[in-house]
């Protein structure tokens, strides 16, 4: 088994407060299994256990008891260089218009992540997809993503992270 490396995200999700009061048990009973098997890994060697959370704040202090998660890392959001080039990235393979102007969405999104702005060319994509569709179905026009679809995009996941 060793070496290895089991990753837990949103580990938070486990936090029986986090939970309606008729999943409580059951958050309880999950939590309650997975400290018992960290507890037991802790004897083998080369088995590394990381968790990841949006919202450490939420995390059950039960797992920060000695051997469990002793260390924390803070990843911070990518700063605006940072957030550029990911755009870049997410954008690299999709057609974009002469438009598009990535300085103008990073001041937009400021405070992204690099999920947010992935989920951002997703959305930018299909919103491009859907207006050639609707507004001219028999048009030989190619698609291309414009900086209104990627603007558009950003303020729908500024109100998707809001709600």
């Amino acid at each position: 088994m060793a070496p290895s490396i089991i990753f837990l995200d949103e580990i938070d999700a486990l936090s029986p407060a986090e939970h309606r009061s008729d999943t409580v048990s059951q958050a309880e009973r999950a939590l309650r299994q997975l400290l018992s098997q960290i507890d037991d890994i802790e004897q083998l060697r080369g088995l590394v256990v990381l968790g990841a959370t949006n919202r450490l704040e939420a995390v059950d202090p039960a797992l920060f008891e000695h051997g469990r998660f002793d260390l924390l890392l803070e990843v911070p959001l990518p700063d605006s260089q940072a957030l550029k080039e990911i755009f870049r990235i997410h954008l690299r393979h999709r057609p974009i218009a002469d438009d598009v102007d990535l300085d103008v969405l990073v001041k937009l999104a400021g405070g992204f992540s690099g999920a947010d702005v992935e989920m951002v060319c997703e959305m930018a994509a299909n919103n491009a997809i859907k207006e050639l569709i609707t507004e001219n179905p028999s048009s030989q026009q190619n698609l291309l993503i414009a900086q209104r679809h990627l603007a558009a995009a950003i303020a729908e996941r500024c109100k998707q992270k809001l709600e």
